[in-house]
């Protein structure tokens, strides 16, 4: 009888494309075990400050060929070392701002006699979605709760009232076409997945703090900060402003107008919910700190209820290693590391 050395599992691309960069890894997940990184690789996308969406997209563009090739020319072997094999079996694509708009709604149904949450009966919650030109449009139900409560298996089961929390994305079709094109390029494989990376971001924030039920989720990169509000556990809000990284720490005219900006998305967020007082940041160190400083301008504190500062973390790679493995030629990256978790969640 021959026995076979390969251990049984799954191997992903991950690809992750913001302002700032293209980053690109090779995940193995096995039944049992945390998800393995073994090889990383980011390009970082060298465009001037507030460039343009065309001219981003094609710099982006040339920085998925680069990493396509590195994951092939170098991933494939790394893989092949860890795991006995160097085939992807699936690609998974997560979009930042400029390229995605997330939103979150909540439906709701109340009837003054009991009935039955079905499958159909949450299909007709959500209503018919809106086309848009050259957009893609997907919802996601995150979240059901039954009078009032959280029902993590709603179906089936009565109630009076019923909530659906949605999570609308939107991505650009004007890039998903060639990214695609690429990716098909170099990996033999026609299952290619789609996000927003608001998703991944605030599940993986939901790992690695699961006693935190009320927290704001920041994710800056060069030209973009996005946004999410967790209350109870659920994703409430989401949403985007035009300024990252390099309008927060290009000048005190430019980071004011940043601050202004994301003072102004905070109160629409304030509008309709109470604002949790924690606040994850994922950037980079020195617009994390320019981040927090906006965050406690004393203009802000009418939002927060108090006049003592807001809790602000920064993300650190080294935060995910309680949850995912790094081998090979693997590097500490959040972002991916994020990706890797939802790649899991997939499987």
């Amino acid at each position: 009888m021959w026995f076979s050395s390969k251990t049984k599992g799954t191997s992903v691309a991950l690809i992750d494309i913001s302002s700032s960069g293209v980053g690109g890894a090779l995940v193995r997940l096995e039944a049992g075990k945390l998800p393995a990184l073994c090889y990383t690789v980011r390009e970082p996308l060298e465009v001037a400050a507030r460039a343009g969406t065309e001219a981003l997209t094609n710099t982006a563009l040339r920085a998925l060929e680069t990493v396509g090739d590195r994951l092939v020319r170098e991933g494939a072997p790394a893989l092949r070392a860890a795991v006995g094999e160097g085939s992807v079996d699936r690609v998974l694509v997560s979009f930042g701002s400029p390229w995605q708009e997330a939103s979150v709604a909540t439906k709701t149904a109340l009837q003054d006699s009991p009935f039955t949450f079905t499958r159909s009966f949450a299909v007709d919650m959500l209503g018919q979605s809106d086309e848009e030109p050259q957009r893609n449009v997907t919802r996601i139900v995150i979240a059901s709760l039954l009078n009032g409560y959280l029902t993590a298996d709603p179906y089936g089961k009565r109630a009076k009232r019923a909530e659906i929390i949605v999570l609308s994305t939107s991505l650009d079709e004007t890039i998903m076409d060639p990214v695609e094109e690429i990716l098909r390029k170099s990996f033999h494989t026609h299952d290619i997945r789609y996000a927003s990376f608001t998703e991944p971001s605030f599940r993986a924030l939901q790992e690695l703090y699961p006693h935190e039920k009320d927290f704001l989720l920041m994710t800056v990169t060069n030209e973009a900060t996005e946004a999410a509000s967790v209350k109870r556990g659920h994703l409430m809000d989401a949403g985007t402003i035009a300024c990252g990284s390099h309008g927060f720490t290009s000048g005190l005219d430019s980071g004011k107008v940043c601050a202004d900006e994301l003072s102004g998305l905070l109160r629409e967020f304030a509008a309709r919910h109470a604002l949790p007082r924690t606040i994850f940041i994922l950037a980079e160190d020195a617009a994390a700190e320019q981040v927090k400083t906006a965050l406690n301008d004393p203009s802000l504190h009418a939002l927060w209820l108090s006049d003592v500062p807001v809790s602000a973390i920064s993300i650190q790679p080294s935060q995910f290693s309680a949850v995912v493995r790094t081998q090979g030629l693997a590097e500490g990256d959040s972002r991916l590391a994020a990706l890797a978790l939802a790649a899991a969640r997939q499987a």
